[in-house]
């Protein structure tokens, strides 16, 4: 009984530090720190897309809530095409996402 919990914990440790993850995080939460501080959503954009086609390059996962993320700079920036092609990749991504990147998008028909 002893050595079974010992085991467990010790595969619990390897299973925590493991290396990778389901999502390619980079800087994304730095990025959306600095979305709430205020910084030049230009800047941001650049960070986000360099992230984006560095996981892409890996063959990595983004998280959930990146692409839309992305597509509120993009909104900010005036690229109203790249805007709706970042939420629809949400979306398809994470089709948990749709209703609430819908009604997002209700708020943006004017941009279409």
């Amino acid at each position: 009984m002893k050595n079974t919990f010992l085991l467990l914990c010790i595969l619990g440790l390897f299973g925590c530090a493991q290396k990778g993850g389901l999502y390619s995080w980079g800087n994304y939460e730095a990025q959306t720190y600095n979305y709430f501080k205020g910084e030049s959503p230009e800047a941001q954009v650049l960070a986000l897309e360099k992230q984006m086609n560095d996981a892409k390059a890996k063959g990595q996962n983004l998280p959930p809530g990146f692409h839309a993320h992305l597509a509120l700079l993009y909104e900010k920036t005036g690229k109203p095409n790249e805007m709706h092609a970042m939420f629809e990749a949400e979306k398809k991504l994470y089709p948990e996402s749709s209703t609430y990147i819908n009604n997002i998008l209700n708020g943006f028909k004017d941009l279409k």
